[in-house]
């Protein structure tokens, strides 16, 4: 699993107690599942959170999300290719 927060999720609002802050977190989790003695099937998952301010939701859609599409699937075709390979 990998992942990160960038930004804080809540901050000080200056009367002792917090509010949101401006953040966005990612984590990548990769799993295998046996299918049979001789098959693995290999799942890939993204989640994300922000906060929902009008950047944030713009850097998501626009650019990381189709940015995450392609290389997790050129992850996956990579492990296929070279498994397949050298099995």
């Amino acid at each position: 699993m990998l992942g990160g927060t960038v930004g804080d999720k809540t901050v000080p609002d200056g009367k002792g107690g917090t509010k949101p802050g401006t953040y966005f977190s990612g984590v990548q989790t990769f799993c295998m599942q046996a299918m049979d003695s001789e098959h693995t099937r290999l799942f890939f998952r993204l989640t994300t959170d922000w906060n929902p301010v009008l950047m944030n939701t713009i850097a998501y859609r626009v650019f990381l999300e189709p940015v995450s599409f392609v290389m997790g699937r050129k992850l996956l075709k990579t492990v296929k290719q070279r498994v397949e390979t050298t099995g």
